[in-house]
């Protein structure tokens, strides 16, 4: 199935059961994509639970996976992931829309601005536009140019009722930053303004909801992990690139602006060689990776050491919280292992079972692609070492890949069509493990 099949089954299920709801957002995609966007949709909280068994039936039926959940008291996060496709679907079951566990916008507002496209009932374009602006300026302090726009459109043709409309939502002080807006410019300088008196206006009408909002956002530590962590190994010419470029539209539909990518490690620290003003740092990919000398042993064990902190520290500050807590992807090209693969890259001189004990400490990613092949294939796409060392750390590296339970091997010497399918199958089959409609309370 499709993914616009499956929107378009979605939809005719919500009407045929009568379920309370409406799409917020930009609908004009509806039904037949998002658009490469999210669908988040307002139901009724009295239908929260028949949604959830509905969706759950129209997943089993169009062979769609939960790759991520998670919850909280006004909402439901799905993840959804097919063969071909995936879907970010946020469901909220509120009488007011949140920020930070306080309420900020009425949903009895937003009803009056209720309109039907293709069948689909949704939020009025320009009210969505409206909404989105405070949306945005309260929890970013910015706002897209379509939000700024439509914000803007409708203070111009109604000043007298949205300065009202604000007053009676946030109070006049509020109100009254936008009394001197006459033109776009004047909007967008006064958004950081208007944003942050959002927040105090907020909290002060609901001083202990951000401390709730905090204890329950902790919460989701005990529960099972929404995020995910995805590393891709080999050698030089092996494809890391073509795979993880192949990968990341896929999941960024599942994933919705949560799929981010990282070179080696996650880089809290910077480049051990950079601080010690050795070398400038370096964008773009290495065309000489053992052009350095390998280190001394002091030297190899304290640059190791440095880069540990960053696998330790690093992920507990850069990747944990947002694996741990929200449904985020981390795709990782080339990992700690690269010290048993490529040790010359890092140019350091330790013993095997050095590195190894350090493995224990670094956290696991959640499946390793390690692609490989044919070493003489390999070499031919991108001679930057030699085909000796190309061979050496192709069987490194599969040896690796038979000591891990989380590591896939795939051959990217075969058929570009055939790599890929490999490498999205080993990933489909992670993220579907970890979650299922069954074990989910609706």
């Amino acid at each position: 199935m499709t993914q616009s099949q499956f929107l378009h089954s979605l939809f005719q299920t919500l009407a045929a059961y009568k379920i309370d709801y409406f799409v917020i957002g930009d609908y004009r995609s509806l039904p037949d994509s998002v658009g490469q966007s999210d669908l988040d949709i307002i139901v009724a909280p009295v239908h929260r639970a028949r949604l959830h068994d509905l969706l759950a039936v129209l997943c089993r039926d169009a062979d769609v996976r939960l790759a991520s959940f998670y919850r909280n008291d006004t909402s439901h996060f799905y993840r959804l992931l097919h063969a071909d496709w995936g879907l970010q679907f946020d469901v909220f079951h509120v009488d007011s829309l949140l920020y930070r566990g306080a309420p900020y916008f009425p949903v009895s507002l937003l009803r009056r601005h209720l309109t039907t496209w293709h069948d689909v009932r949704v939020l009025s374009l320009d009210f969505s536009l409206y909404h989105g602006f405070i949306k945005e300026a309260l929890h970013l302090l910015r706002a897209k140019d379509k939000y700024v726009d439509g914000f803007f459109q409708r203070l111009t043709a109604e000043r007298p009722a949205v300065l009202a409309e604000l007053t009676e939502l946030y109070g006049e002080k509020v109100a009254a930053l936008l009394d001197g807006v006459a033109t776009r410019d004047d909007l967008l300088a006064v958004i950081p303004a208007f944003g942050k008196a959002l927040r105090r206006s907020v909290k002060c009408r609901h001083p202990f909801a951000p401390l709730f909002w905090r204890l329950r956002l902790a919460g989701r530590f005990f529960r099972r992990r929404p995020g995910y962590v995805i590393a891709v190994l080999g050698t030089d010419g092996s494809g890391k690139s073509t795979v993880i470029n192949a990968l990341t539209p896929w999941l960024s539909e599942c994933f919705h602006d949560s799929v981010h990518y990282q070179h080696l490690r996650p880089t809290l620290l910077p480049d051990l060689g950079v601080v010690t003003g050795k070398k400038k740092p370096q964008a773009g990919p290495v065309t000489n990776p053992h052009g350095g000398r390998p280190s001394s042993f002091p030297v190899s064990l304290v640059r190791w050491l440095y880069y540990m902190l960053d696998y330790t520290l690093g992920y507990l500050v850069r990747v944990f919280p947002h694996v741990r807590t929200r449904s985020w992807c981390y795709i990782f090209d080339r990992y700690y292992q690269d010290y048993y693969i490529d040790p010359r890259r890092s140019r350091t001189q330790l013993p095997h079972w050095l590195f190894r004990l350090g493995e224990v400490f670094v956290p696991s990613p959640d499946v390793i692609l390690c692609l490989g092949g044919d070493p003489e294939a390999i070499y031919a796409r991108k001679p930057e070492t030699s085909l000796d060392e190309v061979r050496r750390q192709t069987d490194v590296l599969r040896r690796l890949c038979d000591a891990r339970k989380n590591a896939v091997w795939v051959d990217t010497t075969q058929p570009l069509p055939d790599t890929l399918s490999a490498a999205r199958d080993a990933v489909f089959t992670t993220l579907t493990r970890r979650f299922s409609f069954s074990s989910i309370r609706g």
